[in-house]
């Protein structure tokens, strides 16, 4: 820009020029000059009622049927493979299956060939009917320590007078009423258990003392049935 040349000269002439200058920043910066938005060298203002962009970490969801979400997703896959699969017995299962009822089976001939006492016994053991079906299963699901009456009175048989009184004497009482009960099914004693612990004490010795070889061997042959042996 050119600087104008000024008409006077000295003071004048510079005040002239002051004056000129004043007056055109006046015009530069009077406040009613606006820049119009559709102005090409003005500024570009968004509009505020368009959408806003995506954030990738909005959670908003869009419209039904622009859902961006779904867009590429892969369908389910393997539906009806996964429904046969189920549907599809376990080997394993299989496999328990049939090893539980051939014990089954097992244990029920071996029962329909023991002796029926030997069957009462053994239901009064486990506490169940004498029917073959109820026994077979009685003894397919009783616990090891079913037979724990049976196993004290075959321990204290191996034992002399003086262990077996030891060994009666600091039993539970439990334990003591179990093969007293046991005794009277083998009919080596008679009644109720007596109250006095010392007068029980010697009647069950006594009475396990009492038992002939062949009841012995009845309560060997109930053991095995109830094991399976």
């Amino acid at each position: 820009m050119r600087c104008p040349r000024w008409a006077g000269s000295g003071n004048a002439g510079r005040q002239d020029g002051l004056r000129l200058i004043d007056g055109m920043t006046n015009v530069l910066i009077e406040p009613s000059t606006t820049v119009a938005v559709d102005d090409p060298g003005g500024f570009d203002f968004p509009d505020l009622a368009a959408d806003p962009p995506d954030d990738p970490t909005s959670t908003t969801r869009h419209p039904r049927g622009d859902n961006r979400d779904d867009e590429g997703s892969d369908p389910p896959r393997g539906g009806d493979d996964e429904e046969r699969q189920d549907r599809r017995p376990s080997r394993h299962r299989q496999r328990a299956e049939r090893v539980l009822i051939r014990r089954a089976v097992h244990r029920s001939r071996a029962l329909a060939a023991a002796d029926p006492d030997d069957l009462r016994l053994l239901a009064a053991v486990l506490g169940s009917g004498v029917d073959l079906a109820t026994l077979t299963v009685a003894a397919l699901t009783a616990p090891r320590t079913a037979t724990a009456a049976l196993d004290d009175v075959l321990a204290l048989r191996g034992m002399d007078r003086a262990d077996q009184m030891a060994e009666v004497a600091f039993m539970e009482r439990r334990r003591t009423l179990s093969l007293w009960t046991i005794l009277s099914e083998l009919g080596a004693v008679d009644g109720r258990r007596p109250t006095v612990d010392i007068v029980a004490t010697k009647a069950t010795v006594a009475a396990v003392a009492a038992l002939s070889d062949a009841t012995v061997a009845r309560v060997e042959r109930v053991v095995d049935l109830a094991r399976g042996a």
